[in-house]
C-alpha cells in the first residue's frame, strides 16, 4: 500500500513527529521562544534565485493535508490546543488504520 501511495515508512514517521512537535509548540505560552519563532517572518533580506525553499509551516500543512483535511494554519493551531484530539490526529499519519478498529501497537 505504501509503495502505491508513493510514501515510505520513514516519511510517515517524520510527518508524524513534525505534527507532534507542532502541537507541542502551539500549546506553549506566548512568551516562550519556540512559540515566537513558529510565527516569525523575516522583515528584510533578499531571496535567492529560483523556487523558494519549503519552510516549516508549509511542511506542517502538507502533513495535515495528507490525512485528507485541508485545514488552514489557524485551524491547525486551534485544533492542537486539545492535546488528546491532537494526539489522535497526528497519529493518523503514522498509523492510518488506527481509527478503524486496529490498535497502533499491532500496526508497527
Amino acid at each position: 500500500i505504501l509503495q502505491k501511495a508513493g510514501s515510505s515508512r520513514m516519511q510517515m514517521y517524520v510527518s508524524s513527529n513534525r505534527l507532534r512537535w507542532f502541537g507541542h509548540v502551539s500549546r506553549m505560552p506566548e512568551h516562550r521562544i519556540p512559540k515566537k519563532l513558529m510565527d516569525w517572518v523575516p522583515k528584510h533580506g533578499r531571496r535567492s534565485r529560483g523556487r523558494p525553499r519549503k519552510n516549516w509551516p508549509q511542511c506542517v500543512l502538507e502533513d495535515s493535508r495528507a490525512l485528507g483535511d485541508r485545514p488552514t494554519w489557524d485551524e491547525l493551531t486551534s485544533r492542537a490546543q486539545d492535546r488528546d484530539e491532537w494526539r489522535r490526529f497526528s497519529r493518523r499519519v503514522r498509523f492510518p488504520d488506527a481509527g478503524r478498529g486496529h490498535s497502533p501497537r499491532t500496526l508497527r
